[in-house]
């Protein structure tokens, strides 16, 4: 099924630290972030057993050469990435990672000098009572940022072997998830 990858960009999958920014690279504010995301509030939709949202996501090359998208799958178009929740709470942890159970490896996807790419990006969260730490509504919202792994090469090795831009060049605006309102 071509959303088992998406399914494990989880929104609240397990606390898991990877790909930290360097100590000098400072997060852009909202506005002047590489990734901008079409709306700053998204409501959880619920179906039994699952939580999500879709977020349109919009990247604009404003460096002087192409950059790559690099993809985990060997299935699918959509890049690489993870979600970072950026409230107070548990400021720089890594929440979910879209992962690939089987599949080769794909050709990052080329972003030229000037150009925008732009994807729909459906986030998911499991009820999952047996978690442990358990997830809660809590877990599911607040403020969020996307992160993607934007390369200056077509390298295609696994995200240890990408040339990856500074976290600040490959993160969205922060935007917020809420519960759906009950009628």
């Amino acid at each position: 099924m071509r959303r088992i990858g998406m399914m494990a960009a989880v929104l609240v999958l397990v606390g898991c630290t990877a790909d930290s920014a360097a100590p000098n690279d400072v997060l852009p504010d909202a506005a002047d972030a590489p990734w901008q995301t079409d709306q700053r509030v998204y409501t959880l939709s619920y179906q039994p057993g699952l939580f999500s949202v879709t977020v349109r996501a919009e990247y604009t090359n404003k460096t002087a050469t192409a950059v790559y998208l690099h993809r985990v799958c060997g299935y699918g178009n959509e890049p690489s990435h993870y979600l970072l929740r950026a409230d107070d709470r548990e400021a720089r942890v890594w929440l979910g990672v879209q992962a690939c159970i089987t599949g080769q490896p794909r050709p990052p996807i080329p972003i030229g000098e000037g150009e925008t790419y732009s994807q729909d990006f459906t986030l998911y969260s499991t009820e999952s009572p047996g978690a442990n730490p358990p997830i809660t509504m809590a877990t599911r919202t607040g403020r969020f940022r996307l992160i993607f792994e934007v390369q200056s090469t077509d390298r295609m090795g696994g995200w240890q072997g990408v040339d990856l831009l500074p976290e600040s060049e490959r993160v969205s605006n922060t935007f917020a998830v809420v519960p759906a309102q009950k009628p």
